[in-house]
């Protein structure tokens, strides 16, 4: 009784927070820089903390989730196009551009926390659109960034 059960250790490791239960037996959970972010603590550290983010923003943006699923594109929504129209669109996430290895004709935005494509590589992808949610800091007032 009185203990802490949810107490943790906390170290900073290039950039990314490492935070290790007192408990034994528990697992290490890596995460990154603080955002605080309505309601996300730390920025994104894979994939599926983009798809969080996004899923934060999305409204903000404009788009509206119709559904997210396994395979090739993650994401089918509707993004609003101007003059009481909107446009279906497919959306693929990534934590860096350069994972996305799939044909880009049947996808129409990338989303990822930090494009690290070359021009060279972004000429492959034949005009897709990136959005990279880590320099939205300006426009969504992400904090600590």
């Amino acid at each position: 009784m009185g203990q802490n059960r949810s107490a943790h250790t906390a170290w900073c490791v290039e950039e990314a927070l490492i935070l290790v239960s007192v408990r034994p037996g528990r697992e290490k959970v890596t995460v990154g820089k603080p955002i605080n972010f309505r309601g996300l603590v730390y920025d994104p550290t894979n994939e599926q903390g983009v798809v969080y983010l996004f899923s934060l923003i999305a409204e903000d943006l404009n788009i509206r989730v119709e559904s997210i699923q396994q395979g090739y594109p993650d994401c089918t929504a509707i993004r609003y196009a101007g003059r009481k129209k909107w446009e279906r669109i497919s959306i693929e996430f990534e934590y860096l551009s350069s994972g996305f290895d799939h044909d880009p004709t049947k996808c129409d935005l990338l989303v990822c926390w930090e494009d690290d494509l070359s021009p060279q590589d972004k000429a492959r992808l034949r005009g897709l659109e990136i959005l990279e949610l880590r320099s939205m800091d300006g426009e969504l007032c992400l904090a600590c960034l």
